[in-house]
């Protein structure tokens, strides 16, 4: 069996094969062109398909079918169910953010809590945590972490993009990683952060991160303009807006400006955005 190449490897055999000379021979060095132009073209090409596919489908799934989509994703994702992914504690971003905002909060609720990780790193440094999830088998899954980790706490069902009843009133509030986007459409998302606002005391601090959209992206504007076209078509009430993605499941994808616009609107009070990869907001009840 030949051997596989590492990076480099390539270069290597090319320049060995070149012989002496300082550089590759013209055929070379227009085959490492070549290489470099076409990979790029098929990278752009598998884009856009991959932007057309995911355009028509949110075109004609509506919020119902689309939050099928996100519950069969967690129902078969495995990584939310695992120790190692509950029990390694906060990420970086989410450990700064939350110790330097989040350092007098005695109460702390957690919305959409998955298998339990920010619960159980909130619980271990002796804060008083109650969590919701709209995923039963989650809840269960949860349950079993708490109780693995020793921690006392309460996990709630929720029915989706909603605050259950039940919950008390809490000196901060964190809404599970990238959960927030999953909630179709701006005015759910306000809705619900109106909601869970009312379990928070007045100034307390509200932890929300998102998926980034690069402004100007021509990747979410096929899929924003031929979604929004079938929808028309349809006759479809059920609007779309730029940064509703379906790869692997429904996340609406933010710039900076409309989380904090949506933050706002719900009534809170945006502290920080920190923007990596991703966006992390802290905002004030």
């Amino acid at each position: 069996m030949p051997a596989v190449l590492k990076m480099g490897d390539e270069e290597k055999v090319i320049s060995a094969h070149a012989g002496t000379h300082e550089r590759p021979p013209a055929r070379l060095r227009l085959y490492k062109l070549s290489k470099h132009i076409f990979g790029g073209i098929l990278f752009q090409v598998h884009r856009m398909l991959e932007a057309l596919h995911i355009g028509f489908w949110l075109g004609f799934l509506d919020g119902d079918q689309i939050n099928a989509v996100v519950f069969h994703h967690y129902e078969e994702a495995d990584l939310y169910r695992t120790a190692a992914h509950n029990l390694h504690g906060f990420i970086p971003y989410e450990k700064e953010l939350v110790k330097d905002h989040f350092n007098v909060c005695r109460s702390v609720v957690v919305a959409a809590a998955g298998g339990g990780r920010e619960m159980i790193a909130l619980a271990q440094t002796g804060v008083q945590v109650d969590g919701f999830e709209c995923n039963p088998g989650l809840v269960d899954q949860c349950k079993e972490f708490l109780a693995q980790a020793g921690v006392s706490a309460r996990i709630l069902n929720s029915a989706p993009d909603e605050v259950p009843a039940g919950l008390r009133t809490y000196d901060g509030g964190i809404v599970g990683w990238g959960a927030f986007a999953h909630i179709v459409g701006r005015t759910r998302r306000i809705n619900f952060l109106r909601d869970l606002k009312s379990h928070l005391h007045h100034g307390a601090p509200l932890f929300v991160s998102v998926g980034r959209r690069p402004e100007g992206s021509k990747y979410y504007a096929v899929i924003y303009q031929l979604a929004r076209t079938i929808r028309k078509l349809r006759r479809s009430a059920d609007a779309i807006e730029l940064g509703d993605d379906l790869l692997n499941c429904f996340s609406h994808r933010f710039v900076e400006s409309e989380l904090r616009s949506e933050l706002q609107e719900a009534g809170f009070k945006v502290i920080k955005c920190v923007e990596v990869h991703e966006i992390y907001a802290v905002a004030q009840a």
